[in-house]
């Protein structure tokens, strides 16, 4: 993340440390963690990924789970505003089939084992990939195309690879970060 670390450990527990102003570590409080901290007992932690100021993760039975900011409603949990956040771990959603999430500066985006592709989040720039400017404040689906296994999000923009390994790129184009020349 900008100032947060997140690590998931060989025996699936999930840790966290550093800035935690907007609770972006986890743990419960808004303290600056400054050595890395349990963040649940749960010891089935898959896959974890750290943005600005909020985190995400994904548990062995394939549910969704964010904590940090949502003032763009970038964890997906449908609200969004100033003091929006959770300090812990929480889930998002009930789908059981999320594979890779990755999220940005105030956005998310992720993919399902059905090779759909979701984003949520600010969209300023057009970084969920839905063709407009308009933030969203739940997953959802970019698109109609089942073959995305792996996604991206950058500050402002986001990229996606897809089955025949063919890369996609969307949001701001400022310092040609979508690669289009």
């Amino acid at each position: 993340g900008s100032n947060h670390n997140v690590a998931v450990m060989t025996d699936g527990t999930l840790w966290a440390w550093g800035s935690n102003n907007e609770g972006q570590v986890g743990d419960g409080t808004q303290s600056t963690r400054p050595s890395p901290v349990q963040l649940s007992l749960a010891t089935d932690w898959a896959v974890v990924a750290a943005g600005d100021l909020h985190s995400m993760a994904i548990r062995a039975n394939g549910t969704l789970w964010g904590w940090g900011s949502s003032f763009y409603g970038q964890l997906g949990i449908g609200t969004s505003g100033l003091n929006v956040r959770s300090l812990d771990p929480a889930p998002v959603g009930s789908a059981t089939n999320w594979l890779t999430v990755a999220p940005g500066l105030a956005h998310t985006v992720a993919t399902r084992s059905d090779g759909t592709l979701w984003a949520w989040g600010r969209s300023d720039y057009g970084q969920l990939g839905m063709g407009n400017n308009a933030d969203l404040l739940v997953p959802t689906q970019v698109g109609i195309a089942s073959t995305w296994t792996v996604a991206a999000a950058g500050d402002s923009h986001s990229v996606g690879l897809r089955l025949n390994e063919s890369l996609f790129a969307w949001g701001r184009n400022l310092d040609g970060q979508v690669g289009d020349g």
